[in-house]
C-alpha cells in the first residue's frame, strides 16, 4: 500500500512537506506484525509489534541504527529503550530522568545494616564489638550509640529533601 503524509489529506501541508507516497508492506504472523516503510529517499523504516512479558512490544527500526528502540506499552505506563541509547520514560524531561537515575545510584551505593553486619561477621557468624556479640543485623544496630543513629538520620534525611527537590 502507499501512504502519504496526513497533513496533506487533512489540509494542512506546506512547503515543507513532502507529497511523495512512501510505499508501505504490513506483514502478519501469529506472534508478530512487521510493518516496513520504504521512503521516497529510498531509506527503510521498520517496526516489528509483539507481546512479550504481558507487554504490547513495538520495536522501531531507523535506517542509521542496528539496535531498535524499543517501545514497551506496560498496564500502567510506557516506556522506551535501546541497546544503544539507554532506557528512558516517554514524556519525562531528560535532565530530570538523569538526575533521578543519579540519586538512585548514589542511594544504591549507601550500605545497609545488614551489608556492615555480614562484612564485620567472624567465623563463628556472630559480631564482636567492643566486647558485645551480636547474633543479627537487628540486634547490633539496637545496640548503636545514640550519635550513629542521629548521623543515619540525618543521612537519611538529606536524601529525603533531596528526592524531594527532584519530584517538584
Amino acid at each position: 500500500m502507499n501512504m502519504q503524509d496526513w497533513s496533506i489529506e487533512d489540509g494542512g501541508a506546506d512547503e515543507t512537506t513532502d507529497t511523495r507516497p512512501w510505499v508501505v508492506n504490513v506483514k502478519s504472523e501469529l506472534s508478530r506484525i512487521d510493518v516496513e516503510a520504504e521512503c521516497p529517499d529510498k531509506t527503510k523504516r521498520v517496526i516489528w509489534i509483539e507481546i512479550n512479558d504481558n507487554h504490547l512490544v513495538a520495536h522501531c527500526f531507523d535506517p542509521l541504527h542496528d539496535e531498535p528502540v524499543n517501545v514497551r506499552i506496560t498496564m500502567s505506563g510506557i516506556t522506551i529503550d535501546s541497546d544503544d541509547r539507554g532506557e528512558k520514560p516517554l514524556n519525562y524531561d531528560t535532565a530530570r530522568y538523569e538526575r533521578m537515575e543519579a540519586f538512585v545510584e548514589q542511594m544504591a551505593r549507601l550500605t545497609t545494616p545488614e551489608e556492615e553486619f555480614d562484612a564485620r561477621k567472624g567465623e563463628d557468624g556472630t559480631v564482636n564489638d567492643d566486647g558485645v556479640t551480636y547474633d543479627d543485623a537487628d540486634e547490633m544496630v539496637s545496640d548503636m550509640s545514640d550519635d550513629r543513629l542521629c548521623d543515619e538520620y540525618g543521612a537519611f534525611m538529606k536524601l529525603v529533601r533531596e528526592a524531594k527537590e527532584l519530584v517538584k
